[in-house]
């Protein structure tokens, strides 16, 4: 059970590293994501599978940040949500933000 376990930890180690490799790249090359804060294309990702909760009447998306998240992102620790957006030149943008914030912007659309 130990050697599973472990070998089970090293699996989950391999795929974190691919996952900051590739959002790595995403934002330190030309495109979408260029500039963007390392986890912005992961956010990308998932808005793309519907995990998001749309946000007023644009294309704003929520997330509420898990334990993977935390996990996979250090620098989101004590971050509440992640606000994300497109702009109309197709630029992804990602950004922390407080349900507070949230329910400010979602008033003042509304």
């Amino acid at each position: 059970m130990e050697k599973d376990l472990l070998a089970m930890t090293g699996t989950i180690e391999k795929e974190k590293e691919r996952i900051l490799r590739a959002c790595d790249d995403c934002v330190s090359h030309p495109g979408k994501f260029e500039g963007e804060p390392i986890y912005s294309p992961y956010f990308y990702e998932l808005s793309l599978n519907g995990m998001g909760e749309l946000v007023g009447e644009g294309n704003e998306q929520a997330f509420e940040l898990e334990a993977l998240d935390f996990y996979l992102f250090s620098e989101l620790e004590g971050v509440e949500l992640i606000l994300t957006w497109q702009d109309e030149a197709g630029f992804h943008y990602a950004r922390p933000t407080t349900r507070a914030q949230l329910d400010e912007l979602e008033a003042q659309e509304g």
